[in-house]
């Protein structure tokens, strides 16, 4: 069904309202191959306003990552006060102060 996995976190989110507020709540709905395939669409998406809608009151949905894994490595491998962050900022204070002078 290809609203639940639109790429717009909205749609999916009024998609999942209209699931179980209206489709599952329906006995003529209920249990159409469509309408159970968009709802186990919908209880896998990523996130977390749709998964508390289509699952329901009481249901806490995974907590969302602060940092993507790919940011980490790279704070990882180049930590804070290392060389070449200290370079990096110089060039920024040299670039800033070049704007000055101007």
């Amino acid at each position: 069904v290809p609203l639940a996995d639109d790429p717009v976190a909205n749609v999916r989110l009024s998609l999942a309202r209209l699931v179980r507020n209206q489709l599952l709540a329906s006995p003529a709905y209920s249990e159409l191959p469509s309408t159970l395939a968009m709802a186990e669409s919908l209880r896998r998406d990523s996130d977390r306003d749709v998964l508390q809608t289509i699952h329901g009151p009481g249901y806490e949905p995974p907590r969302y990552c602060s940092k993507s894994p790919s940011r980490l490595a790279q704070q990882q491998q180049w930590p804070v006060g290392d060389s070449q962050s200290a370079t990096l900022h110089e060039d920024e204070e040299k670039d800033d102060a070049d704007i000055d002078a101007d």
